[in-house]
């Protein structure tokens, strides 16, 4: 994540090319008619002739980008890419380019150029002369090179640098006095350097100009250095300091950089912060590091060996990002007043055995995450009235009771996944907000107690959108009267039987999943949910399913309708015979029955069907269909016209075409 976010705001450096002040320094433009960008592809480039042999793309207008790309080139280079006609580019890409080393005049007619791309080539050192050609060059790259020293002096032909990046050179060494004094953005990542030798901050060194007063960003992650003191610029210009994948042991040097906003020093040797004050900072990672107590504000402090969290004191300040998971904290608890905004407080994969708060807290706390710990109670002291979300997934939690719950009316969703619940409270007439409920992996055997009845029902708004409870051991359902429900997956349980009457209070119910359960009837209880868009019915014991029976006697054109059921999913059962109507299910666009014992088919298309899905299919295969029965042949044919039937039907003929005798 650390070098996704350092290659992420690399990118970002990249682009940024600011106005310089000095006159030297300006940007060029340039009037209409100039190359905008030149491609060269394989052996089309001829860089020995003044003209270039190459995709030419003209702008009518001002030119705001131009580019020389050359990226991948196998081929040799002459002494000068376009010759020494200028030329109005500001872009130059040799990335890939296998060199080791570039002609004095390589770039002649170049002069405007304000970036510089060497990624990835040979080169064993900075190539001073060439970059005398370049004097309004912002921005260099030259990641991925074989630069073991950086000598003084190199980069003095560059007096407008304000952007460089040496990162993965395997870069040992240094030399006083080799940065220009004003870098603002330096990458030394990925490199072996022991010290930066007082490259960055030489208030005493005779050699130098000054130390880089200018340095906004400091990248220095991956290497060997044991320690920051005096090797940073003092001051409060530098903003970002990303250290982590050293061998700092202490935070000394710190104190004086005051304009840090993110500072990064995971993967370090580090065994306290000490007493930083750093009134700016918002982001601190100290993650993987060996401290053992916690009192940082803004900290990310994951993977260390911490056994107590506490806040103690009062808190002004915008805590953002307090990421204290996957440590060894036995216990989390809150102090004093916090006054602060605190976002994502994350202290998963510990081993917490209990939550609790004490005391006063005047913050907004909208999401709390404790997942993966010990505990074994939820208990709640006092009132969190701003609190939106709550993780303690994959706890100990056996019960949990109304009384519990009590003092979170903005809860919008709880996740309650993998814990050891036997039994629920109706837990949601004190949680009126909530949105999303999560139960699954529990030791659960009813969700009927969940809601209040329908006498109380009608005095309680209930706001539940979502509720999961997979795996457990749910044998009953009651009456859920849940009339905002829009999800339910009850899948992997042990129901035998459910009817219409189960699901009746549920009017919005779009997307219903009861797969791997041991369902052998359910009624009428799809034509109960007039929301329907999918339903999962696989992994049972089904013999016919209401919507898809012969046994009901009632013409087609009487029976309920489906209007809004899309995919009906009815895979590994043991239905014996379908009867499928278009008429009943107007929007069917997946009917999955693969997998069960269907001899025989009826399929009857109707004028009013429509399907939305971009995909039609009848999933059959596995079944025993017979294909003497003229009916079945033509009903196999009648679904070929309407969906993609996934085999071959009746002696071996695609049911995508006319269907002959079996």
């Amino acid at each position: 994540m650390q070098v996704v976010l350092c290659l992420c705001v690399l990118l970002g450096l990249l682009r940024w090319l600011d106005a310089l002040p000095t006159t030297g320094c300006a940007r060029a433009s340039f009037g209409p008619g100039a190359i905008s960008e030149i491609r060269c592809v394989g052996d089309r480039w001829s860089p020995a002739s003044e003209e270039v042999d190459c995709a030419v793309k003209e702008e009518d207008g001002l030119v705001h980008r131009t580019r020389l790309r050359l990226s991948g080139w196998g081929g040799p280079l002459g002494a000068q890419l376009l010759g020494d006609k200028p030329r109005p580019v500001k872009q130059l890409e040799l990335s890939g380019t296998a060199l080791s080393s570039l002609p004095e005049a390589l770039f002649a007619g170049l002069g405007s150029a304000q970036l510089l791309r060497l990624d990835d080539n040979r080169l064993s050192a900075v190539p001073e002369a060439a970059l005398a050609t370049l004097p309004r060059l912002q921005t260099l790259t030259m990641n991925g090179n074989r630069i073991g020293r950086l000598a003084r002096g190199r980069l003095g032909a560059a007096p407008c640098l304000r952007h460089l990046s040496l990162a993965a050179n395997g870069l040992r060494q240094l030399e006083q006095g080799a940065l220009p004094a004003g870098l603002r953005h330096l990458s030394l990542t990925d490199n072996q350097l022991h010290t930066l030798n007082g490259t960055v901050s030489s208030p005493d060194c005779s050699v130098c100009r000054s130390q880089l007063t200018s340095l906004r960003w400091l990248f220095v992650s991956n290497n060997q250095l044991a320690s920051l003191r005096g090797q940073l610029p003092e001051g409060g210009q530098l903003t970002s300091l990303m250290a982590y994948d050293n061998r700092l042991e202490s935070v000394d040097g710190l104190q004086e950089v005051t304009g840090l906003d993110r500072l990064s020093l995971g993967s370090n040797r580090l065994r306290s912060i000490g007493h930083l004050r750093l009134h700016r900072l918002s982001r601190l990672d100290v993650s993987r590091n060996l401290i053992d107590q916690v009192g940082q504000r803004g900290s990310r402090v994951s993977r260390n060996l911490i056994d107590q969290v506490g806040q103690r004191g009062s808190r002004g300040d915008l805590l953002e990002l307090p990421d204290v998971s996957r440590n060894l904290i036995d216990q989390v608890g809150q102090r004093g007043s916090r006054g602060d905004l605190l976002e994502l407080p994350d202290v998963s994969r510990n081993l917490i055995d209990q939550v609790g708060q004490r005391g006063s807290r005047g913050d907004l706390l909208e999401l709390l995450d404790v997942s993966r710990n010990l505990i074994d109670q939820v208990g709640q002291r006092g009132s969190r009235t701003d609190l939106l979300e709550l993780h303690v997934s994959r706890n100990l939690i056996d019960q949990l009771s109304v009384d519990q719950l009590q003092g979170l009316p903005a809860l919008k969703e709880l996740n309650l996944d993998g814990n050891q619940l036997r039994q629920l409270g109706p837990i949601l007439t004190v949680l009126p907000a909530l949105t999303k409920l999560n139960l699954s992996h529990n030791q659960l055997s009813s969700v009927a107690e969940l809601a209040p009845d329908r006498h109380q029902s009608r005095v309680f708004s209930h706001s539940l959108r979502e509720l999961f409870a997979v795996g457990n051991r749910i044998t009953s359902v009651g009456q859920l009267n849940l009339p905002k429900l829009v999800k339910l997956n009850l899948s992997n349980n042990q129901l035998v039987e459910l009817s219409a009457a189960n699901f009746a209070g549920l009017p919005s119910l779009e997307v219903l999943a009861l797969s791997g359960n041991r369902l052998q009837r359910i009624g009428q209880l799809l034509e109960a949910l007039p929301a329907l868009v999918s339903a999962d019915l696989s992994d049972n014991s089904l013999t016919s399913v209401t919507p898809l029976s012969p046994r009901e006697q009632l013409p087609h054109e009487s029976k309920p309708r489906l209007l809004h059921l899309q995919t009906l999913l009815l895979n590994n059962n043991r239905l014996q015979q379908l009867d499928v109507s278009l008429h009943r299910l107007p929007a069917l666009c997946v009917l999955d029955v693969r997998n069960n014992t269907v001899i025989r088919l009826r399929w009857h298309s109707h004028p009013d069907w429509r399907c939305s899905l971009q995909h039609r299919k009848l999933r059959a295969t596995g079944n025993p269909v017979h294909c003497g029965d003229q009916e079945v042949r033509h009903s196999l044919r009648q679904a070929a016209i309407n969906f993609t039937v996934d085999l071959p039907l009746c002696g071996g003929v695609s049911a995508a075409a006319p269907v002959g005798s079996g």
